[in-house]
Protein backbone atom coordinates (compact mmCIF):
# COMPACT_ATOMS: atom_id res chain seq x y z
CA UNK A 1 0.00 0.00 0.00
CA UNK A 2 3.52 1.89 0.18
CA UNK A 3 2.54 3.26 -3.29
CA UNK A 4 -0.90 4.29 -2.94
CA UNK A 5 -0.11 6.02 0.41
CA UNK A 6 2.60 8.17 -0.78
CA UNK A 7 1.41 8.88 -4.25
CA UNK A 8 4.47 7.49 -5.94
CA UNK A 9 3.96 7.25 -9.52
CA UNK A 10 5.27 4.46 -11.86
CA UNK A 11 4.75 0.68 -12.09
CA UNK A 12 5.54 -1.35 -9.15
CA UNK A 13 6.93 -4.94 -9.93
CA UNK A 14 4.97 -7.82 -7.84
CA UNK A 15 8.48 -9.23 -6.34
CA UNK A 16 9.22 -7.82 -2.42
CA UNK A 17 12.62 -6.78 -3.20
CA UNK A 18 12.47 -5.45 -6.80
CA UNK A 19 9.29 -3.63 -5.32
CA UNK A 20 11.37 -1.89 -2.88
CA UNK A 21 14.06 -0.95 -5.03
CA UNK A 22 11.17 0.38 -7.54
CA UNK A 23 9.75 2.40 -4.96
CA UNK A 24 12.68 4.07 -3.79
CA UNK A 25 13.59 5.04 -7.51
CA UNK A 26 10.17 6.77 -7.56
CA UNK A 27 10.05 7.95 -4.48
CA UNK A 28 11.23 11.78 -5.89
CA UNK A 29 7.39 11.72 -7.32
CA UNK A 30 5.94 11.41 -3.81
CA UNK A 31 2.39 13.57 -3.90
CA UNK A 32 2.10 15.82 -0.23
CA UNK A 33 -1.56 15.79 -0.96
CA UNK A 34 -1.99 11.97 -0.85
CA UNK A 35 0.24 11.48 2.18
CA UNK A 36 -1.84 13.71 3.90
CA UNK A 37 -4.69 12.17 2.86
CA UNK A 38 -3.64 8.89 4.13
CA UNK A 39 -2.08 10.87 7.60
CA UNK A 40 -5.34 11.97 7.91
CA UNK A 41 -7.22 8.77 7.48
CA UNK A 42 -5.17 7.26 9.88
CA UNK A 43 -6.07 9.87 12.32
CA UNK A 44 -9.55 9.22 11.95
CA UNK A 45 -9.23 5.60 12.51
CA UNK A 46 -7.43 6.08 15.38
CA UNK A 47 -10.00 8.89 17.22
CA UNK A 48 -13.20 7.35 16.08
CA UNK A 49 -11.98 4.14 17.07
CA UNK A 50 -10.95 5.08 20.71
CA UNK A 51 -13.74 7.32 21.35
CA UNK A 52 -16.91 5.27 19.75
CA UNK A 53 -15.80 1.60 19.00
CA UNK A 54 -19.31 0.86 18.32
CA UNK A 55 -18.81 2.93 15.41
CA UNK A 56 -18.09 2.29 11.63
CA UNK A 57 -14.36 3.47 12.21
CA UNK A 58 -13.15 2.56 8.60
CA UNK A 59 -16.15 3.64 6.84
CA UNK A 60 -16.29 7.09 8.13
CA UNK A 61 -12.70 8.14 8.02
CA UNK A 62 -12.44 6.68 4.55
CA UNK A 63 -15.69 8.44 3.48
CA UNK A 64 -14.70 11.82 5.31
CA UNK A 65 -11.05 11.81 3.91
CA UNK A 66 -12.60 11.49 0.09
CA UNK A 67 -14.83 13.63 1.02
CA UNK A 68 -12.36 16.53 1.66
CA UNK A 69 -9.87 15.08 -0.98
CA UNK A 70 -13.36 15.85 -3.57
CA UNK A 71 -14.62 18.99 -1.89
CA UNK A 72 -11.01 20.97 -2.18
CA UNK A 73 -10.15 18.87 -5.58
CA UNK A 74 -6.88 17.70 -4.43
CA UNK A 75 -4.26 16.12 -7.09
CA UNK A 76 -5.38 12.16 -5.53
CA UNK A 77 -5.93 9.21 -7.57
CA UNK A 78 -8.84 7.38 -7.08
CA UNK A 79 -10.50 4.21 -7.76
CA UNK A 80 -12.12 5.93 -11.14
CA UNK A 81 -9.22 7.55 -12.00
CA UNK A 82 -7.15 4.51 -11.83
CA UNK A 83 -9.82 1.49 -12.64
CA UNK A 84 -12.65 3.22 -14.06
CA UNK A 85 -15.39 2.54 -11.17
CA UNK A 86 -17.01 -0.10 -9.93
CA UNK A 87 -19.71 -2.50 -12.05
CA UNK A 88 -23.55 -1.69 -11.45
CA UNK A 89 -24.38 -5.19 -11.61
CA UNK A 90 -23.49 -8.62 -11.58
CA UNK A 91 -22.63 -9.87 -14.89
CA UNK A 92 -24.46 -12.95 -16.30
CA UNK A 93 -24.17 -16.46 -15.01
CA UNK A 94 -22.53 -18.98 -17.42
CA UNK A 95 -20.63 -22.18 -17.29
CA UNK A 96 -17.16 -22.29 -17.18
CA UNK A 97 -15.08 -24.47 -19.50
CA UNK A 98 -15.73 -27.81 -18.17
CA UNK A 99 -14.27 -29.99 -20.38
CA UNK A 100 -12.02 -32.29 -19.63
CA UNK A 101 -8.78 -31.59 -20.49
CA UNK A 102 -9.59 -28.76 -17.82
CA UNK A 103 -11.20 -30.17 -15.43
CA UNK A 104 -7.66 -32.61 -15.15
CA UNK A 105 -5.43 -29.37 -14.96
CA UNK A 106 -7.76 -27.99 -12.62
CA UNK A 107 -8.43 -30.67 -10.12
CA UNK A 108 -5.34 -30.50 -7.77
CA UNK A 109 -5.76 -27.09 -7.40
CA UNK A 110 -9.57 -27.57 -6.89
CA UNK A 111 -9.09 -29.69 -3.93
CA UNK A 112 -6.44 -27.48 -2.31
CA UNK A 113 -8.51 -24.51 -2.33
CA UNK A 114 -11.41 -26.71 -1.00
CA UNK A 115 -9.51 -27.42 1.91
CA UNK A 116 -8.27 -24.32 2.74
CA UNK A 117 -11.85 -22.96 2.63
CA UNK A 118 -12.79 -25.30 4.52
CA UNK A 119 -10.32 -24.96 7.41
CA UNK A 120 -10.67 -21.38 7.33
CA UNK A 121 -14.73 -21.42 7.67
CA UNK A 122 -13.94 -24.47 10.35
CA UNK A 123 -11.40 -21.54 12.34
CA UNK A 124 -13.92 -18.52 12.03
CA UNK A 125 -16.87 -20.78 13.43
CA UNK A 126 -14.66 -21.84 16.41
CA UNK A 127 -13.66 -18.13 16.90
CA UNK A 128 -17.23 -17.05 16.85
CA UNK A 129 -18.08 -19.62 19.50
CA UNK A 130 -15.47 -18.67 21.75
CA UNK A 131 -16.24 -14.82 21.31
CA UNK A 132 -20.37 -15.79 21.77
CA UNK A 133 -20.73 -18.23 23.46
CA UNK A 134 -22.33 -20.32 21.10
CA UNK A 135 -21.65 -23.63 19.26
CA UNK A 136 -21.38 -24.19 15.64
CA UNK A 137 -22.23 -27.12 12.89
CA UNK A 138 -19.40 -27.86 11.37
CA UNK A 139 -21.56 -30.44 8.98
CA UNK A 140 -23.62 -27.07 8.14
CA UNK A 141 -21.08 -24.63 7.59
CA UNK A 142 -18.96 -26.70 5.16
CA UNK A 143 -22.22 -27.64 3.20
CA UNK A 144 -23.13 -23.95 2.94
CA UNK A 145 -19.78 -22.99 1.89
CA UNK A 146 -19.66 -25.79 -0.79
CA UNK A 147 -23.05 -24.64 -2.41
CA UNK A 148 -21.65 -21.03 -2.10
CA UNK A 149 -18.28 -22.10 -3.89
CA UNK A 150 -20.47 -23.39 -6.64
CA UNK A 151 -22.63 -20.90 -7.11
CA UNK A 152 -19.90 -18.13 -7.21
CA UNK A 153 -18.00 -18.95 -10.08
CA UNK A 154 -21.53 -18.51 -12.22
CA UNK A 155 -21.01 -14.99 -12.20
CA UNK A 156 -17.57 -14.71 -12.44
CA UNK A 157 -16.37 -14.99 -8.33
CA UNK A 158 -13.92 -15.79 -6.31
CA UNK A 159 -13.98 -19.06 -3.79
CA UNK A 160 -15.65 -17.83 -0.66
CA UNK A 161 -14.65 -18.31 3.32
CA UNK A 162 -16.05 -17.11 6.60
CA UNK A 163 -13.38 -14.64 7.51
CA UNK A 164 -12.72 -14.37 11.40
CA UNK A 165 -11.98 -10.36 10.91
CA UNK A 166 -15.99 -10.25 9.48
CA UNK A 167 -17.54 -12.62 11.80
CA UNK A 168 -15.65 -11.00 14.98
CA UNK A 169 -17.24 -7.38 13.50
CA UNK A 170 -20.61 -9.18 13.37
CA UNK A 171 -20.69 -10.38 16.65
CA UNK A 172 -19.04 -6.74 18.00
CA UNK A 173 -21.81 -5.03 16.60
CA UNK A 174 -24.67 -7.28 18.39
CA UNK A 175 -24.95 -9.97 15.28
CA UNK A 176 -26.20 -13.11 16.80
CA UNK A 177 -28.12 -15.52 13.89
CA UNK A 178 -27.14 -15.86 10.30
CA UNK A 179 -29.22 -13.39 9.47
CA UNK A 180 -26.23 -10.93 10.26
CA UNK A 181 -24.51 -12.74 7.60
CA UNK A 182 -27.59 -12.74 5.13
CA UNK A 183 -27.90 -8.95 5.89
CA UNK A 184 -24.28 -8.17 5.41
CA UNK A 185 -24.19 -9.78 1.38
CA UNK A 186 -27.36 -7.91 0.89
CA UNK A 187 -26.06 -4.41 1.97
CA UNK A 188 -23.16 -5.27 -0.17
CA UNK A 189 -25.37 -6.22 -3.54
CA UNK A 190 -27.18 -2.66 -2.58
CA UNK A 191 -23.86 -0.70 -2.08
CA UNK A 192 -22.69 -2.18 -5.78
CA UNK A 193 -25.83 -1.79 -7.22
CA UNK A 194 -27.15 1.74 -5.91
CA UNK A 195 -23.93 3.48 -4.93
CA UNK A 196 -21.11 2.23 -6.88
CA UNK A 197 -20.73 5.76 -8.86
CA UNK A 198 -20.38 7.24 -5.73
CA UNK A 199 -17.45 4.30 -4.73
CA UNK A 200 -15.37 5.87 -7.98
CA UNK A 201 -15.07 9.15 -5.98
CA UNK A 202 -13.19 6.98 -3.12
CA UNK A 203 -8.93 8.10 -2.47
CA UNK A 204 -6.56 5.30 -2.98
CA UNK A 205 -4.58 7.28 -0.27
CA UNK A 206 -7.49 6.04 2.07
CA UNK A 207 -8.09 2.71 0.96
CA UNK A 208 -3.94 2.38 1.26
CA UNK A 209 -4.54 3.90 5.33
Amino acid sequence: QVKDFLGLKGAVPADFFEKLETLWAVRHTLNPSALLIGLGTLLALVVVRARYPRWPALLIAVVAASGWAWLWELPVETIGTRFGGIPTSLPAPALPDLSWSRIVAVFPSALTIAFLVGIESLLSAVAADTIAGSRHRSNAEIVAQGVANIASPLFGGLPATGVIARTGTNITAGGKTPVAGVLHALFVLLFMVLLAPLASYLALPCLAA
